[in-house]
């Protein structure tokens, strides 16, 4: 790998992590141009990404998954419900589905609940070029400022890490550190 390849990478990371330092919005529901920032660069070149339960595999081969989400906000007690809604993110993100499990986070039943399932997307969606994008989003949605500032350094680590990293694999100079 050139120097100036690292020397990019280390330069991204360094403004990426003192952004999200000095924009983090303690304001409860605001998004930190930090967050903003960050999924600016995980999306670039990727088209916009809609959550929505308005999907085709929704009718059909992931009817069970709606019928879950469907389920669990029927639920009402508190417990029942954040135990169904639990239940659904674990099972979305089992068959892959980071759009139901963001929608299922999204009706997390307290704020800390809404932070216990988006930091799952956050953990499954850093595995993955694909579930990165969904993983920004769970950060952005985040309510709490500290476990958002942890998810962002998460996020952006695993962009350089796995992202930058695997775009110059194919160049001929391209050896591991």
């Amino acid at each position: 790998m050139k120097l100036h390849h690292v020397l990019a990478v280390v330069a991204v990371m360094a403004l990426g992590i003192s952004a999200m330092r000095a924009t983090t919005v303690v304001k409860q529901g605001s998004v930190g141009g930090s967050a903003q920032a960050m999924e600016a660069l995980v999306m670039a070149g990727r088209d916009p990404i809609e959550v929505s339960l308005d999907k085709p595999e929704y009718a059909g081969e992931r009817k069970w998954l709606f019928a879950m989400y469907q389920t669990a906000l029927a639920h009402k007690l508190a417990d029942r419900q954040a135990q169904a809604l639990q239940q659904l993110v674990s099972a979305a993100l089992q068959e892959g589905d980071f759009n139901m499990a963001l929608l299922a986070a999204d009706r997390g039943i307290s704020d800390a609940h809404k932070v216990q399932l988006l930091q799952q997307v956050v953990d499954r969606g850093i595995q993955t070029n694909d579930g990165l994008c969904y993983a920004a989003l769970a950060v952005i949605r985040m309510p709490l400022p500290n476990p958002k500032e942890q998810a962002m350094g998460q996020v952006i680590t695993a962009y350089i890490n796995g992202v930058d990293f695997h775009r110059n694999a194919d160049s001929s100079d391209f050896r591991p550190l």
